[in-house]
């Protein structure tokens, strides 16, 4: 089968699909291409924001771990959410290892993880794999 484009984005990151909606708004016949498995490039997958999400949980790890300056004392944590549990370990671990928001932005996080891999066979099952 044989299809005509009037404009094929390379990359679906940042640049590349603002460019590909703005072009098929324009009428424009578009196609992307993308080499990853997941659309949305380095910045969105691996790069900036996951890396600013990270920043946020080390900024409230280190307001936690000062709690004691205030008079504070934590005896625990309540986290609901669909990756609560990885984020109690990650936050148990640096708790007890007394990490700066230096080491934890330098450590090695587990991936996938188990909710992660659960979640990839589901979708599996169902014929709709994101990264197999």
């Amino acid at each position: 089968m044989t299809r005509d484009y009037e404009l094929v984005v390379i990359g679906s990151g940042t640049g590349g699909y603002v460019a590909a909606i703005r072009a098929a708004r324009l009428g424009l016949r578009t196609a992307v291409v993308e080499k990853q498995k997941a659309l949305g490039g380095t910045c969105l997958n691996w790069g900036c924001i996951p890396t600013k999400a990270l920043l946020e949980h080390a900024h409230a790890l280190k307001i936690v771990k000062g709690a004691k300056e205030w008079g504070v004392t934590v005896l625990g944590v309540h986290m609901i959410g669909p990756r609560a549990t990885e984020l109690v370990a990650e936050v148990t671990v640096a708790l007890r290892l007394e990490c700066t928001v230096e080491e934890l932005l330098r450590t090695i996080h587990a991936h996938p993880t188990m909710s992660e891999a659960i979640g990839e066979a589901a979708h599996a099952a169902h014929g709709a794999a994101i990264h197999l």
